[in-house]
């Protein structure tokens, strides 16, 4: 997800994998640049999260919205300066989750002048079910095949 709002600020959001095993992390990334010569007092990002899934070492605010939350990033910009944040994300809850849309606010140092934004575009993030043993069966879930690791040397190629 990327966009460029209008004055020169872009914001990205990025995941380090679209697809998730439950229980699984992975790491999000938001990046917030000031794409002109004038710097920016103050810039608030609200950007919508699904409570399904878990946002570790950081604390998400309520939305306005029922069953939503909102990661908010509150932040001053120099000219042409590009700041990225790392979160990390775990997936708690089996579906497929959107995020988004993308609420930002600016305005001057004494809050005369406001401009707010919406984007809308929504990014997904999809988290597959929990996979376990069937003791009544006596097999495994076909799941552990596609998730397990190989073992050191078990794909060895032969030469000669």
């Amino acid at each position: 997800m990327d966009a460029l709002l209008p004055g020169g600020v872009s914001y990205r959001r990025r995941f380090g994998s679209i697809r998730l095993f439950y229980g699984e992390e992975t790491d999000l990334y938001v990046e917030i640049a000031n794409a002109k010569p004038l710097p920016l007092a103050w810039l608030r990002i609200d950007d919508e999260y699904p409570p399904e899934v878990e946002l570790l070492a950081t604390r998400l605010n309520r939305s306005y919205r029922p069953g939503r939350r909102l990661l908010v990033n509150l932040l001053s910009l120099r000219w042409y300066e590009r700041v990225t944040r790392r979160y990390r994300l775990r997936g708690t809850q089996r579906g497929a989750w959107k995020f988004g849309p993308v609420g930002i606010e600016s305005g001057d140092i004494f809050g005369l002048a406001t401009r707010r934004e919406t984007w809308q575009e929504p990014q997904m993030l999809l988290v597959y079910p929990r996979s376990s043993p069937s003791p009544r069966w006596g097999c495994r879930p076909a799941i552990h095949l596609a998730i397990s690791k190989p073992r050191a040397g078990q794909w060895r190629t032969r030469s000669g």
